[in-house]
């Protein structure tokens, strides 16, 4: 850490007191590249708490549990489950130059902080609010105002300042150096509003059916939380957004196009384990390639979901696209049900061979034709009682193929 930047345990301390005065106070330690620990301090733990803050400052990055947290719930790291009730509306934006958009805002805010690495921002209620769902919306809508990270969630821990922002190792590769997480002169602890008067965001409502609730709560989720069964091939997709050694401007993209990388993903993190809320999690993390395409769309948390389920109903004997027949006609439903039929698409680079082998084919195991395409047409429509089309099937193979390339010499 260099030599001028000076950490400022009490004034962490105030700024907690100011946020909760009555406590208690939850607070997260993260090494940079490390797991979460978590420590409660009650009203008359303050000496405490400077103590355990001062121990962290410049290794760990500190933050703190913006909202109420259940009678009891001590000393790790809470769930939307674990909060009773929300005393402040919340931003975090990513931009160093947020700072005049944010002092502009309606209503002011009651707290701002620079984090290190952009803004943060805190409007206290004049009474607790126990609808989190609300209060999320509301969140939301903020967060679309003032260009802020999907950080909306009622459970959402922020930076602690008076700390010291460290970086990782990603992070200082990007240039970013460590910084003191600051109080704005903007704050002003006197201001608080009734939650009636903040806007909830207006959802789209084609993402927002029976099928993908937003009663599912989603946060942003990282590489280290993903089980060791996610392998290192599928870790550089998320992270990237596309496939490191044939990407979509290549003459071979393993992904045409960013859905089919985003679906892939999906499966993949399906078939290691991953429950629902950690795909979209995933999906909705600002910090990772594959989330570009997700957060471009108006309604992301919802869409994101849709995909984490469509996913996980394709790998579970189900179908990613459906009408009220049954499976529709698409190169998507066309790939699960070759990968269901048992058959094994692959692409040998050295003779710049796409090839399907399998029991079913075995007249027309090789080089793709157009028998092979005809012939898993059929199987298809024999097996599971719906017709793919000729051109989905090709497709559906030749992105198989292209996902399971191989070289038999190297």
């Amino acid at each position: 850490m260099p030599d001028h930047i000076i950490s400022d345990t009490a004034a962490a301390v105030a700024f907690l007191q100011a946020m909760h005065p009555k406590g208690s106070w939850h607070l997260v330690a993260m090494k940079p590249d490390g797991a979460p620990a978590a420590k409660t301090f009650g009203p008359d733990q303050l000496d405490e708490m400077a103590a355990w803050i001062e121990g962290r400052q410049g290794v760990e990055n500190l933050y703190h549990h913006v909202n109420t947290l259940t009678s009891g719930f001590r000393d790790k790291k809470a769930r939307k489950a674990d909060v009773e009730a929300a005393t402040f509306l919340h931003v975090d934006v990513d931009d160093l130059d947020a700072l005049s958009r944010i002092e502009r805002y309606a209503p002011r805010p009651t707290a701002v902080i620079f984090s290190g690495g952009g803004y943060q921002a805190f409007w206290r209620l004049d009474a607790p609010c126990s609808n989190l769902e609300r209060v999320e919306r509301c969140n939301m809508r903020i967060a679309a105002d003032l260009g802020g990270d999907n950080c909306h969630n009622a459970d959402r821990i922020m930076r602690l300042p008076g700390t010291i922002n460290v970086p990782n190792a990603k992070k200082q590769a990007a240039g970013r150096t460590p910084a003191l997480a600051y109080v704005s002169e903007f704050t002003d602890w006197d201001r608080s509003y009734p939650i009636e008067a903040f806007t909830e965001v207006s959802l789209d409502p084609e993402l927002t059916t029976p099928s993908t609730p937003l009663s599912v709560h989603i946060t942003p989720v990282g590489l280290d939380v993903l089980p060791e069964g996610v392998t290192a091939a599928i870790r550089s997709v998320i992270e990237l957004g596309d496939d490191p050694e044939r990407p979509q401007n290549s003459e071979a993209p393993r992904y045409p196009s960013r859905s089919e990388a985003v679906f892939h993903v999906a499966c993949e993190l399906v078939r290691a384990g991953c429950p629902e809320e950690t795909i979209a999690g995933v999906f909705i993390n600002p910090h990772l390639g594959i989330s570009a395409s997700i957060l471009e769309r108006r309604a992301p948390i919802p869409y994101a979901l849709k995909q984490a389920r469509s996913a996980k109903a394709s790998i579970e004997n189900g179908w990613p696209d459906n009408d009220k027949r049954g499976p529709r006609a698409t190169m998507r439903n066309a790939a699960v049900a070759i990968r269901r039929l048992g058959l094994s698409c692959s692409f040998d680079l050295f003779r710049n061979r796409k090839i399907v082998n399998g029991k079913p084919l075995e007249e027309h195991q090789g080089e793709i034709s157009d028998d092979a395409c005809m012939a898993l047409r059929g199987l298809i429509i024999e097996e599971f009682g719906f017709d793919p089309r000729s051109e989905h099937v090709r497709d559906a193979v030749n992105l198989l193929c292209l996902e399971n390339a191989f070289h038999p010499i190297r």
